[in-house]
């Protein structure tokens, strides 16, 4: 029996007897769906486990069928090995990532009710995995460049961490961009409730994210540094945000893992793998298909050589047109995501200025969120600067609060931001033209009493302020 085990485990990967070693690296395999343990068309809505000498099967979904075998992987090994930090990190990754999957189903409108019990453990779970565990894993997806994983762990330690971890510190420089962006929300939440002051490169990060207006999500696969840095700025330049990848099957991976981008571009100078195969790859995704391929080279025979495989190629880095039909196209989804990121680091940072943190580097950043990002950006972005704002700030405030055709929660929000500002700095006198416009006018009473907070903040004489008072009576009661 001995010899028959040894000569099993052998077969399966097991050397010196390591099991937990094992169970690990499985769980790991299982979790990205690497070919050692999975072929492509390995999904099964039934996962299998002993229970005694019988076999007992348990339902599931096809789209989590990896992820529940990498979280049992991951419990065989914290049941060999309850002290190990790396069994922890697994169990607490792999019931993210369910959940995720689970809540994406549900978005996409199927059926999830026999899935709940799963969501319920993986919440559970995570809850108590701690913030070791939890780091660990984080680690792991800034590693590997698991971005979708990666935000997952920096939202989940944003409620669990006692202080900055090593790491979301490490997700601050994460090749994608999400995963940076949640990073410096969740040690940005960490420095409010632990009452301590967050590094200045997370309060600069959370502007960046309050006030990047994303019309785009490109993916770049490149080799040649210096011009994907070169591309990369003339991109962000246009409000596009681009993750890049100098590897070519990390490229790939990411794709894989997020197809949902408006514009793939793909250089002629790639780490570890051809142009050729990584267009071949592409191609042969039905979930790329539709999205605009555009080939890099400064070289032109090369450029035209790939010319009939792509939309189009870029030859001359300081001229961009080709890709001007991709930008005059319509928005794609990952806009509300990017949007969502924006709104939680406006969120953040008023929060940090009313625990009486400095932010004022991200003023510019969050006022440019006032004219054309949708309230859910506008609005936290204002309380922020009704915090921490300047006079400089109120013109464009103002005329949020004079618009009437915003929404009234934008409208009260830019004039309680006003009054905030007003109390702490002088403002020109025009702003008080403005102020009684909206005071005076039919618009809601939510928006006018905001309107005269502001004006009780002006240093008006007695007769101005008895004007306003007799208006009041006749806009209101009429007499």
């Amino acid at each position: 029996v001995a010899s028959a085990a040894r000569d099993a485990a052998a077969k399966c990967g097991l050397q010196n007897g390591d099991g937990l070693a094992a169970l690990l690296r499985d769980g790991d395999d299982y979790h990205y769906r690497r070919g050692t343990v999975m072929a492509p068309y390995m999904q099964s809505n039934v996962v299998w486990s002993w229970d005694g000498s019988q076999l007992v099967s348990q339902m599931t979904n096809p789209s989590i069928y990896a992820n529940e075998l990498s979280k049992k992987a991951y419990y065989r090994a914290l049941a060999l090995a309850p002290d190990s930090r790396e069994a922890h990190a697994g169990v607490a990754r792999a019931c993210l990532d369910i959940q995720a999957r689970i809540d994406a189903m549900a978005e996409a409108g199927m059926d999830v009710s026999e899935l709940q019990d799963k969501s319920a453990e993986g919440a559970l779970a995570v809850a108590v995995a701690g913030p070791d565990a939890l780091d660990l894993a984080l680690q792991w997806a800034v590693l590997n460049d698991d971005a979708t994983t990666g935000t997952l762990l920096c939202n989940a330690l944003a409620n669990a961490a006692k202080g900055p971890t090593a790491g979301l510190i490490s997700a601050l420089d994460a090749p994608d961009g999400g995963v940076r962006g949640e990073a410096a929300v969740a040690l940005g939440r960490i420095a409010i409730h632990t009452k301590q002051a967050p590094d200045a490169r997370v309060i600069d990060a959370l502007g960046q994210n309050a006030g990047r207006e994303v019309v785009r999500i490109a993916t770049l696969i490149d080799g040649d540094a210096a011009r994907a840095a070169q591309v990369t700025e003339a991109l962000t330049g246009r409000g596009v945000m681009v993750n890049h990848r100098g590897d070519g099957a990390k490229g790939l991976a990411m794709l894989n893992r997020i197809p949902n981008v408006d514009i793939i571009l793909v250089g002629d100078s790639v780490t570890g793998m051809t142009a050729d195969r990584i267009l071949s790859w592409i191609a042969e995704r039905p979930v790329l298909q539709d999205k605009p391929v555009f080939f890099l080279s400064q070289n032109e025979e090369i450029a035209e050589a790939y010319s009939g495989r792509v939309a189009g190629v870029v030859t001359d880095l300081a001229d961009m047109s080709a890709l001007d039909s991709v930008f005059e196209a319509g928005l794609d989804g990952d806009r509300a995501q990017a949007d969502r990121l924006a709104a939680h680091s406006a969120e953040t940072l008023a929060a940090l200025a009313a625990a009486g943190q400095n932010i004022g580097g991200t003023l510019g950043a969050l006022a440019s969120t006032l004219a054309h990002r949708p309230d859910a950006v506008s609005i936290p972005s204002m309380h922020a600067l009704g915090l921490a704002g300047t006079s400089s700030e109120v013109a464009g405030l103002l005329a949020v609060l004079t618009d009437g055709e915003r929404s009234d929660e934008a409208r009260t929000a830019a004039g309680d931001a006003i009054a905030g500002i007003l109390g702490r700095h002088n403002v020109d006198g025009d702003a008080i033209d403005g102020l009684r416009s909206v005071f005076d006018s039919d618009a809601s009473l939510a928006v006018r009493q905001a309107a005269g907070r502001a004006l009780g903040r002006f240093a008006l004489s007695s007769e101005e302020r008895a004007e306003l008072i007799r208006r009041v009576r006749t806009t209101v009661a009429g007499s």
